[in-house]
């Protein structure tokens, strides 16, 4: 009962803390608490008095400053707002909104494109762009990302399918769909798949995240920590988000994402380093990760439904050990590498129509965003007979 109490309480301050006026109530708190150590500073003296009034006026200066880095977040957030793609729609998934984006002919076959981690649909647009000429192609952003609606906590793996599920309906697209996933957006398009086979034609697995790393992550270093990021989730509340340097955004890359995505690259970076964005991608890996039993993961669990996968470079055994978990002896980082090297070929099993392809030479694990070209030059074929088998079906 303890436990549950304690769940509960972190639920509600995790809802409170994401909320829109959270950052003007911190700040309006420390500006008062800051205007009582002042008063206590005039009336005392000595030591007390010179520590509360130094304390107070450094409260105070922080408090201005966090109130104005909230309402620049939240000019920042209108000025996203406007920026909304008006070919899009948002669309109802049970009370608030995803964001869907569909471009190209419509009375065939629908692709639907599902980005990696849990973050906004438009790190799709490079392979959407290259796809919609000959295909219906749809991007989605998921509730807490882009431009879509907050939504609740957790994010857990079967609502974050029946919202896909709701948002690719509510929006008009006809079925059969194909799905093309990127690491955990390959993970929702086969769990997707399980949920709902008779909407989905076959599935396009780029790099996708394998149900079996959730294991790892569980059995080595459990599912992360009950809280979101909140170092992170501060910075963005309180506008330093807007600057670059500090904006965790802002990291190393295998490839130049800011030539990639030109004008559309600030927009990305603002959606992803809101606060609901930092703490909807928390929840939802932390979902997958503490139920696995959630998740398709037995050979031949998908039936004859039509598989196409693609993973990065096979990688050399030096470089696998370099991330391999410390404290592990030498027969259990053996038994990881073998583990690690099942996982690039996992999900071709899940069904007696799978192939299987490596990505380009060189490539690392954004491979779809980074080299889009050589990434659809493997994935077109597949797509061709998908769209073919359902011309034929009709």
């Amino acid at each position: 009962m303890a436990a549950r109490s304690g769940s509960g309480i972190i639920a509600a301050m995790n809802e409170i803390l994401r909320a829109a006026f959270t950052p003007w109530l911190i700040a309006a708190l420390t500006l008062l608490f800051a205007c009582g150590l002042i008063v206590l500073g005039r009336r005392s003296a000595g030591l007390r008095k010179i520590t509360a009034l130094v304390g107070g006026s450094f409260l105070a200066i922080l408090g201005l400053a966090m109130l104005s880095g909230a309402t620049a977040m939240a000019v920042r957030d209108r000025a996203l707002e406007r920026l909304r793609p008006v070919d899009g729609k948002l669309v109802d998934v049970g009370g608030y909104r995803a964001f869907v984006q569909c471009k190209g002919q419509s009375g065939g076959l629908t692709l639907v494109l599902l980005s990696g981690g849990y973050s906004t649909g438009s790190w799709m647009k490079p392979l959407q762009e290259r796809l919609q000429s000959r295909y219906r192609t749809c991007i989605i952003d998921r509730p807490g990302t882009g431009w879509a609606d907050d939504g609740p906590l957790p994010r857990t793996v079967d609502t974050i399918l029946a919202e896909i599920r709701m948002a690719i309906r509510g929006a008009g697209e006809t079925m059969p769909l194909v799905l093309i996933g990127h690491s955990m957006g390959g993970l929702y398009a086969a769990n997707y798949a399980d949920a709902y086979p008779g909407d989905v034609k076959g599935i396009v697995l780029l790099d996708p995240t394998p149900p079996l790393w959730f294991l790892e992550q569980s059995q080595t270093f459990g599912c992360g920590p009950r809280t979101p990021p909140w170092p992170n989730v501060y910075l963005t509340m309180f506008g330093l988000g807007l600057i670059d340097r500090l904006n965790p955004m802002y990291r190393v890359r295998d490839y130049d994402a800011a030539a990639l995505y030109g004008r559309d690259w600030s927009t990305i970076v603002d959606q992803e380093a809101r606060p609901r964005s930092l703490v909807a991608a928390w929840s939802a890996g932390r979902e997958a990760c503490r139920a696995p039993i959630d998740l398709v993961r037995t050979p031949g669990a998908l039936g004859q439904l039509p598989v196409f996968m693609m993973s990065q470079a096979v990688k050399s055994d030096a470089e696998m050990f370099r991330e391999v978990p410390a404290g592990l002896n030498p027969r259990q980082r053996t038994n990881w590498l073998r583990l690690r090297r099942a996982w690039q070929q996992d999900y071709v099993g899940y069904t007696s129509r799978g192939s299987f392809d490596f990505a380009p030479a060189g490539a690392g694990h954004s491979f779809p965003y980074s080299h889009p070209e050589e990434t659809l030059a493997k994935v077109g074929p597949f797509l061709a007979l998908m769209a073919s088998e359902n011309a034929t079906d009709d």
